[in-house]
């Protein structure tokens, strides 16, 4: 068996106990307190990795898109970034599989800022309702007649 006197070791364990209570609560609750810790972040961390799938779930993502198109400096410019857009789409169609195609209305309109820049409003058309309908802010009403159609 052992030689260890256990009766004098509870003895002084439990004096020792009784003379610093506090600190071994205070280290319980410290404990506690970093268990709590750890918790929270891990709980954070799924919450944060789950966030966007949860918000593509619940707001139907798509159903207005806001796009700022950059002005080229010269045509050759803007011609190849749509070369090269049309490139890639046609790639990515190609690669990936298509889950949903609808067709899509888009509204563009000049921002009034200083140099050209314009924003872009993509919707369904069947979700579009009235996004593509002028609000009238100030002033007065367009006159249809008066616009001429481009030559």
């Amino acid at each position: 068996m052992s030689d260890v006197p256990w009766a004098a070791v509870r003895t002084l364990a439990r004096r020792e106990l009784r003379r610093r209570w506090r600190a071994v609560l205070a280290l319980g609750l410290a404990a506690a307190a970093l268990a709590a810790g750890v918790a929270a972040v891990a709980t954070v961390q799924w919450r944060t990795d789950s966030a966007y799938p949860r918000l593509v779930q619940r707001s139907g993502l798509e159903d207005v898109r806001v796009s700022l198109i950059p002005q080229f400096a010269a045509a050759g410019d803007e011609a190849a970034a749509v070369r090269a857009t049309a490139a890639n789409a046609t790639r990515l169609a190609a690669d990936a599989p298509v889950t949903q195609a609808r067709r899509v209305d888009q509204f563009l309109g000049r921002l009034r800022r200083p140099g050209v820049q314009y924003a872009a409003v993509s919707a369904p058309a069947s979700s579009a309702g009235r996004v593509g309908v002028p609000v009238l802010v100030r002033g007065r009403a367009p006159d249809p007649a008066a616009v001429k159609p481009p030559s």
